[in-house]
């Protein structure tokens, strides 16, 4: 029954993590149209400050990083 509601949650996550990397793609493809800068580190800060968890707060970095990875290809 645990194990259900782990795999439920996982791909809960999957699915949101999969659509976030969708947007932030979409996002990098516009500010490069308008040359605009890319990172926007008081987003990220203040995105980071909203967690209270080290793990999820290092899961967020994580993404970000990520994020900044798929923009330099």
């Amino acid at each position: 029954k645990l194990r259900d509601q782990i795999d439920e949650l996982d791909n809960q996550i999957i699915e949101l993590l999969e659509k976030r990397f969708q947007v932030a793609k979409k996002i990098f493809s516009y500010k490069k149209e308008i040359k605009h800068p890319n990172e926007d580190k008081n987003r990220e800060q203040n995105i980071l400050k909203k967690i209270n968890s080290d793990k999820v707060k290092q899961t967020y970095q994580k993404i970000f990083e990520i994020n900044k990875n798929q923009k330099q290809q």
